[in-house]
């Protein structure tokens, strides 16, 4: 006969620390043990050549074979942009650069003439920032950069979307002006 039977308040306690301890040991032994159904990432790292410098990139479709394309902003002594096409499984082909006369700080993609095909819109230049527009020709190439009069002194990012709410891609750059400026 169990002698905690005759105690039925000790019976109790004696089960509570039971089953407390079997409840720790549960909790250490899933804490000490890895779990088997963690995921494991692996990533594989792929480098690509762009141009000398490459400081800020952007991506679209540039070809219209639905594969991700990338250009890179070089701002070494090249001051090109680099476009790589992409294959479609994670590689792209050798880059072709495109002079844009100053080094590039910003860098964006868009549709800026409204003739379906992806344009390349640039912020260039450090002591006269400049803002540069690539129209694309459809097949992954483009036409040398129509130049903005100077936008500022040092450029920087550039964003596009439609601002002004009339259907059209606008462009905004941040560019830093330097000088007097006039108090009225």
């Amino acid at each position: 006969m169990n002698k905690f039977a005759q105690y039925p308040f000790a019976a109790r306690v004696f089960q509570a620390r039971l089953i407390l301890t079997l409840v720790v040991l549960a909790m250490l032994a899933l804490v000490a043990t890895p779990l088997t159904s963690a995921q494991t990432f692996m990533f594989n790292r792929a480098d690509f050549v762009t141009g000398k410098g490459p400081a800020v990139l952007a991506v679209g479709d540039f070809n219209g074979d639905g594969h991700m394309n990338v250009v890179t902003g070089n701002n070494d002594t090249v001051n090109t942009v680099s476009v790589l096409l992409g294959k479609g499984d994670g590689t792209f082909a050798p880059h072709v650069d495109y002079a844009v006369g100053a080094a590039v700080t910003g860098i964006a993609v868009g549709d800026f003439n409204n003739d379906g095909k992806l344009d390349i819109v640039i912020v260039y230049g450090f002591n006269d920032a400049r803002v540069g527009v690539l129209l694309g020709n459809g097949d992954g190439t483009f036409q040398e950069p129509l130049k903005s009069t100077v936008a500022g002194f040092q450029g920087g990012s550039i964003a596009v979307g439609d601002f002004n709410g009339d259907g059209k891609l606008d462009v905004a750059a941040l560019v830093a002006r330097c000088g007097p400026f006039p108090i009225d």
